[in-house]
């Protein structure tokens, strides 16, 4: 059974969000390196909604016994060709946030629909040492 933690709609206030971000790692028993992976990698997703997305989403966050799972939503969606780089190309935005992303957790999917992207951010809970 899995325990919701955070919805929240993404907007320009990102300092509120980081911090709401760190009570959610937290709670959540992750470590405090792992809680900074957790900000840094929703931190690079919700920029990604902000310049793309014209701002339209959220973000939530749930955990379960083995893992606290984040979701970011952006309502205006990817093109179908953005994928995770296997090296970031650091002159592209957009390539650069996803490998970050990629390498602060343990996995990441990106569901892209029409119209719409979901992002999702696992950490595991497990092994979770300092």
């Amino acid at each position: 059974m899995s325990k919701h933690l955070l919805h929240a709609p993404i907007d320009s206030d990102l300092e509120t969000l980081r911090a709401r971000l760190r009570a959610v790692g937290r709670q959540a028993g992750l470590a405090a390196r792992r809680v900074d992976d957790l900000v840094i990698a929703v931190h690079e997703a919700v920029l990604h909604v902000l310049d793309k997305g014209a701002g339209r989403g959220s973000v939530h966050a749930w955990q379960d016994h083995h893992s606290l799972t984040v979701q970011v939503i952006d309502e205006h969606g990817l093109p179908p060709e953005e994928s995770i780089p296997e090296q970031p190309s650091w002159s592209d935005a957009h390539s650069a946030r996803l490998w970050v992303m990629r390498q602060a957790c343990d996995e990441l999917n990106i569901d892209l629909r029409p119209g719409l992207t979901l992002v999702q951010l696992r950490l595991s809970l497990i092994d979770n040492h300092e």
